[in-house]
């Protein structure tokens, strides 16, 4: 299989002199395993792809939602549908989405990326936005984000396989899930989304400090138990577990408080 690539060092040309508003042209066209054409794209309908999403931008949102994360909510399963043929080798390679946010539709998807991310103070959404990363950070760009939301919470069990998929807001899938160490575990990725958010939607009230406390407390456990190993039920109760412990936690220092019976245990 072949998929087509911008290189990191053509993406950040490109988008230089798409900021100056200066006349850019793409690289020769090439690909992964060269000679073999694009074949894991070949059958992508990019232009509806492009639609779907622009509308989820700018189209109406349910009451009480915020357009950001809506958008995240419903874009994952979207593109991860467009993309479903992707390959790893193709997913985790920054230079294929490089090639769809700059290369793809005359260059839409990377007008996508500005009107989800627009220039705040003067100042425009940060390189990594528009795909330009490195391996390690790749799901900082917009596009591999949403791909990898949409595939790694798919459950073909469920109704709606993308259910889970769709609970939370931008900041709980950023700061507790795609950057943390623990996620790398799909049954325990899946159990904290599960225990935090049992609720489909975006969450609205959700208690941050505490959320952040006991993925604090979980990273911890990390170090000593072997996640991958264990299935979304044996991973739900360490996270019973973990709560517990945490009753409250202070939004102004960031500290917490555990229940009396686990400090008489240290005492």
């Amino acid at each position: 299989m072949s998929y087509p690539i911008i290189s990191k060092e053509d993406g950040t040309k490109l988008l230089s002199a798409h900021r100056n508003k200066a006349d850019a042209y793409l690289p020769a066209r090439y690909s992964a395993n060269e000679g073999q054409g694009d074949s894991e794209v070949a059958g992508v309908n990019f232009t509806q792809l492009h639609k779907e999403l622009k509308q989820l931008l700018v189209g109406p949102v349910p009451k009480g939602e915020k357009r950001d994360a809506f958008f995240e909510m419903k874009a994952c399963s979207v593109v991860h549908q467009s993309l479903a043929g992707l390959s790893a080798a193709a997913a985790s390679d920054p230079r294929f989405w490089i090639w769809l946010t700059f290369a793809v539709c005359n260059r839409e998807f990377l007008h996508l990326v500005e009107l989800r991310m627009p220039s705040k103070g003067g100042n425009p959404p940060a390189e990594a936005n528009y795909g330009i990363t490195s391996r390690a950070n790749i799901h900082e760009g917009l596009y591999a984000r949403l791909w990898w939301r949409g595939y790694r919470f798919f459950d073909s069990r469920q109704t709606n396989p993308y259910e889970l998929a769709e609970r939370g807001d931008i900041d709980f899938w950023r700061s507790h899930i795609i950057r943390q160490s623990f996620s790398y575990s799909d049954s325990m990725a899946h159990a904290f989304i599960r225990f935090m958010l049992p609720q489909h939607g975006v969450a609205s009230g959700l208690d941050t400090a505490y959320v952040r406390a006991v993925a604090k407390k979980l990273k911890a456990r990390h170090a000593s138990c072997v996640f991958e190993a264990l299935t979304e039920d044996e991973c739900l109760s360490i996270l019973q577990d973990i709560a517990a412990s945490v009753v409250d936690v202070s939004d102004s220092d960031g500290e917490e408080a555990e229940s009396s019976s686990s400090n008489k245990k240290r005492r």
